[in-house]
């Protein structure tokens, strides 16, 4: 059983070479039976060794026959291998787009029928793959309207968007689409991907529904709130610090916050974004505190501001930090005039101090002694250590004595004319 099994394997894998054989010593055969049956003459073989160049006539033919044997039995073991290979990949390629968690279709592109659907396709449609194999894609699977595909009507070589796919159910679910125009074997298609957004669009559904609550909340406060993330772009600010700083919340959006409203330092000087200790927080995570910064408004004006900054922790990492602030100038304002008061009252109080104690005064001329010693006229000396200026008149006694005494010369001047 074995050698009858090799022996056919063997037949069956040279069966073209052995035809050729066959051919060429079928071709002798009726040859010779042609010259002995027709033309009636002698023994084919004898007349043909006769003559050399009948003999490697003959030979030549039967090597061609046997040639186109070989010839025939490699190309179609070449054509049995391709056929095979091709089967192997399309099995391959089968395997793979089942085993894809992503949806695939193949569509006629002349058509728009669906020719192919992988099984995640199927799920997400809701339906047999033999129920959408078959039926026109933008009636079924693809919400775009006759006439309007993006690819075989509006020429686009590829169409990545967000799209709506059908349901078995009607239900319209979003996906992230691609679709991409190939030719196989002389015939277009459009094999077209697909991933569900669902979650994605819920997420970001909540997203927003929970920034709107965010700044309903703090739209009421008095202070200007901003987050920024991890890379030093605003990603909220709530109506108080678009007021103070003259910047909304979409022309920040995605913006380094820092080169924009707080380049600088209170003196003046630049301040890096690797300086700045409000982005540390983001470093470090450390709560910043502080009432000696200066933000920027839109229209290029500095103002000294109040500010805190924290970390916002997920799963022990800091991803971003919210920052509140406020306006300080009145404040600043306040305490600069409270500062010049308490530098006037204290010199005015350093310079009464000076006249207080001892001073050593002259018992007859009344004059000063300083800490120099220097004799100095008691008003110099009182004008020259407190805020005393001085005016000179006569009190009445000492008019009455200089009026006297001025009466006294005149009338020793009228003797002296007289004598």
């Amino acid at each position: 059983m074995d050698m009858y099994t090799g022996f056919k394997k063997t037949i069956g894998n040279n069966r073209f070479i052995l035809a050729g054989i066959g051919l060429g010593a079928l071709f002798l055969i009726l040859e010779a039976g042609f010259h002995v049956l027709v033309l009636h003459r002698g023994s084919f073989i004898e007349e043909i060794l006769k003559n050399p160049h009948e003999v490697a006539l003959r030979l030549l033919i039967t090597a061609l026959f046997i040639a186109l044997g070989v010839y025939a039995q490699f190309a179609i073991k070449k054509r049995k291998r391709l056929e095979e290979l091709v089967f192997e990949n399309e099995c391959s390629l089968q395997s793979i787009l089942e085993s894809m968690r992503t949806g695939v279709l193949v569509i006629d592109a002349e058509t728009h029928t669906i020719t192919y659907a992988n099984s995640f396709a199927a799920e997400m449609v809701g339906a047999d793959k033999n129920d959408i194999i078959g039926r026109v894609c933008h009636r079924f699977v693809c919400p775009a309207e006759l006439n309007k595909c993006p690819i075989t009507d509006m020429g686009q070589t590829i169409d990545v968007s967000e799209r709506a796919l059908l349901s078995n159910t009607g239900k319209k679910i979003p996906i992230l689409k691609s679709v991409r125009e190939v030719d196989y074997k002389g015939k277009r298609y459009l094999i077209e991907n697909f991933i569900s957004i669902e979650e994605r669009k819920l997420a970001e559904d909540a997203l927003r529904n929970s920034e709107k609550k965010l700044r309903d909340i703090t739209s009421s406060l008095g202070e200007g709130i901003y987050v920024m993330n991890e890379k030093g772009s605003i990603i909220f600010m709530n109506p108080e610090a678009e007021r103070l700083l003259g910047w909304t919340h979409e022309e920040l959006m995605d913006k380094n916050v820092h080169d924009i409203v707080h380049g600088k330092r209170a003196d003046g000087t630049p301040l890096s974004f690797d300086d700045c200790p409000m982005h540390s927080v983001l470093k470090t995570g450390i709560k910043y505190f502080s009432y000696k910064d200066v933000f920027i408004r839109k229209d290029g004006t500095v103002f000294p501001v109040s500010v805190i900054s924290a970390p916002i922790i997920e799963d022990d990492k800091v991803v971003a930090s919210v920052t509140a602030f406020s306006d300080i100038t009145e404040r600043k304002k306040i305490e600069k005039e409270r500062e010049e008061l308490i530098n006037e009252l204290q010199d005015a109080l350093a310079k009464v101090k000076q006249l207080s104690g001892m001073l050593p005064i002259c018992a007859s001329c009344k004059k000063i002694r300083d800490d120099k010693g220097y004799w100095n006229q008691i008003e110099v000396y009182i004008r020259d250590h407190s805020e005393a200026e001085f005016t000179h008149g006569l009190c009445p006694e000492c008019a009455k004595k200089a009026y006297k005494e001025l009466d006294e010369l005149k009338e020793a001047q009228k003797k002296r004319n007289k004598e």
